[in-house]
């Protein structure tokens, strides 16, 4: 977690709505776990109301880094003090479903988390806790993903690339992202490759 360098306004501020703010209905059902829970919809109707009364608002920005997809949470007080903290989403290469997916579990966790509030039953917790300990199942290997989701990553290879300062850099980014890389459908391989090479020669000449 992380805070601003005050946060005596927004803490007091959190208080007094956390006070008012009951654990909402659980309305959704996991289907795997048979278990129900609340859903970030709910979670947010039950809370942005309080906060609100109270000079709190929420912030939820998803970033890529290193072809990594986090997200972060801030409660920010109109002191201008914040609370935050980050949650791991996904990693590429990934659908755009599951990038959607994963995106709504972890704004659902993290904001639930900051306020305070519960939104699964127990067993739900505890068989995710037994999933998360079992060994995990062999994956057969990938193989190349289709054009939507290539896209995305090709996107986010290209702007990870242009921060590159010098051709040790940009072969140094090419040998950490080369699996990404051979991934890629065939046309976004072919421009990242162009893009590599017109680059390289870009900083070999400035240097």
């Amino acid at each position: 977690m992380k805070t601003s360098e005050q946060i005596n306004e927004i803490a007091a501020a959190l208080a007094k709505a956390q006070a008012e703010i009951k654990n909402p209905h659980k309305d959704s059902i996991n289907p795997h776990f048979k278990s129900r829970y609340v859903d970030l919809a709910s979670g947010i109707d039950a809370v942005r109301a309080v906060l609100s009364k109270n000079g709190i608002s929420i912030i939820q920005a998803p970033t890529v880094e290193n072809l990594f997809i986090t997200l972060e949470t801030r409660l920010a007080h109109s002191s201008g003090q914040w609370i935050s903290c980050t949650y791991p989403v996904i990693q590429f290469p990934a659908k755009q479903q599951e990038i959607g997916s994963a995106i709504t579990y972890a704004r659902r966790y993290s904001l639930f988390g900051l306020v305070g509030i519960a939104g699964d039953d127990d067993d739900d917790g505890n068989e995710a806790s037994k999933r998360d300990t079992a060994p995990p199942a062999k994956q057969p290997p990938k193989p190349t993903i289709g054009l939507p989701e290539s896209k995305v990553v090709y996107d986010a290879l290209a702007q990870s690339l242009i921060m590159a300062q010098t051709v040790q850099e940009a072969d140094q980014w090419m040998a950490d992202n080369l699996e990404a890389i051979n991934g890629l459908h065939d046309d976004h391989k072919a421009m990242l490759r162009r893009s590599i090479k017109d680059i390289r020669q870009s900083l070999a000449k400035a240097a």
